[in-house]
């Protein structure tokens, strides 16, 4: 690649919901809505090969099972999926994202990543369409863990703060919808 390393940035829902319907047109896809139980394997112990899935349709609620050649598992750090393969798979959660999107909104430097190095823990902020801009917040996990801890508190209380001032009404109003 050529020139500096850029990044791009979009609304998530809408590139996966593309990509669903260019999927959807090819004549050997067969979109199904549904949620994944567990990986069908064949044989058993460490030797056991993963053919694919058992999952429950979303339509009608009935268990299927959905075989391939090539299974592919993306269901994050606490993967259900991943402790079938390797159940002494391990992982920690240091923090957990928390995400707004601010409308309306003209960011300091245009078409450009921001990053606020708040206390206790960064907060960024990134184009995803001409007007809109995600924030995303990152909260210690041992912040969470607090008794009576609210996540619009600390938003309101903790974040809002020490966010630029031109940020702060529109992430207001992206912290009313609740949509976090």
């Amino acid at each position: 690649l050529e020139g500096p390393p850029a990044g791009r940035s979009f609304h998530n829902g809408r590139f996966v919901s593309r990509l669903r319907e260019i999927a959807s047109k090819e004549k050997n896809v067969k979109f199904v809505g549904a949620n994944v139980l567990e990986l069908e394997r064949e044989g058993s112990g460490d030797d056991a090969k993963v053919i694919g899935v058992k999952y429950k349709a979303n339509d009608d609620g009935k268990e299927y099972v959905a075989k391939a050649t090539l299974t592919i598992g993306c269901d994050g750090c606490a993967s259900r999926l991943r402790k079938q393969v390797i159940p002494a798979a391990e992982y920690n959660v240091f923090s957990q994202f928390v995400g707004l999107v601010l409308e309306d909104v003209q960011l300091p430097y245009p078409e450009h990543g921001h990053v606020i190095l708040a206390n206790p823990s960064p907060v960024l902020f990134y184009p995803i369409s001409s007007n809109e801009v995600r924030c995303l917040v990152d909260i210690p996990h041992h912040v969470r863990e607090q008794p009576n801890f609210s996540v619009r508190n600390y938003l309101e209380f903790t974040v809002l703060p020490q966010i630029p001032e031109i940020l702060k009404q529109p992430f207001r109003k992206a912290m009313e919808t609740e949509q976090f």
